[in-house]
């Protein structure tokens, strides 16, 4: 005779069986621990570049929060940044990007730099630039690549690049394709002479990060970042959909799911207990 939830006196004797056995007990223990690990991991996010290459606007963009907004990093053509300024992801909180002072300043010392910002406190680097590759920004790759940590070469305001291509077009200029090609190969070859064996450039624009690298960024952290400190970056992505995306989910679901599973064994033992007992 099945139960009210549809299963067999027989099914609901061996689930309760399995239930008390030891492994099953470590498993959940194991699902538990592993649920609370992701919950609790933290990711900080290191964004430094030239003063007006649009750091805040990019931290802006990441987070999904306007440059209005009453959660927006203070965005300017002047340096507003003297020390770093955390930002935490208003969706995930477990993420936070920090703002950090510019590069290409009289106070700029590559010596000392990282040291000053606190280097050990980030997971991995953004450089933001706008410009032509610079003598500051290679003093900055070195001096992170010296320290053992990672960071991705964020050329930005692609969209005021191809404007301005667009003029010259009616005289014979490049095509889009064409100058986006060249910025990302002058970037990549300034960084292979900073021994950087595999450079991560990234075209984009802040203002439009649905266009250019921007979705290519998201995915490559979500494909570098390790352990736990992916699935916290992974909530602070909702509007990425993408099959990557989406596999990442399902590992999580997966997890989720095994932990439901368990709890419902659980239950079903509760109620045959209870059934018992009448």
């Amino acid at each position: 005779m099945a139960s009210q939830f549809g299963i067999s006196k027989a099914e609901i004797l061996e689930m309760s069986s399995v239930l008390q056995s030891r492994v099953v007990t470590d498993a959940v223990a194991q699902v538990e621990g592993m649920l609370q690990q992701m919950d609790s991991s933290t990711l900080n996010i290191a964004v430094t570049g030239e003063s007006g290459a649009g750091k805040s606007a990019f931290i802006n963009a990441f987070r999904g929060v306007a440059d209005d907004g009453p959660e927006a990093a203070d965005t300017g053509v002047t340096e507003t940044t003297q020390e770093p300024v955390a930002y935490s992801h208003p969706s995930a909180r477990n993420v936070t990007l920090w703002d950090l002072p510019g590069i290409k300043t009289s106070s700029f010392q590559p010596r000392t730099y990282l040291k000053d910002v606190d280097l050990l406190k980030y997971d991995f680097f953004i450089i933001v630039t706008s410009d032509r590759f610079q003598e500051c920004h290679s003093a900055l790759a070195k001096s992170i690549i010296q320290a053992h940590k990672k960071f991705y070469f964020i050329r930005n305001k692609v969209d005021r690049d191809l404007e301005a291509n667009a003029k010259r077009r009616k005289k014979g200029g490049l095509l889009d394709s064409e100058v986006l090609s060249l910025l990302r190969t002058d970037c990549e070859k300034n960084l292979r002479t900073c021994q950087v064996d595999e450079p991560r450039v990234f075209l984009i624009s802040c203002f439009h990060p649905q266009c250019y690298d921007f979705a290519a960024l998201q995915m490559t952290l979500l494909e570098e970042v390790e352990g736990h400190k992916r699935h916290a970056l992974l909530l602070s992505l909702p509007n990425l959909s993408t099959p990557c995306v989406f596999h990442y989910l399902c590992t999580v679901h997966e997890v989720q799911i095994i932990y439901v599973h368990y709890w419902a064994l659980g239950h079903i033992s509760a109620v045959h207990a209870n059934n018992q007992c009448k």
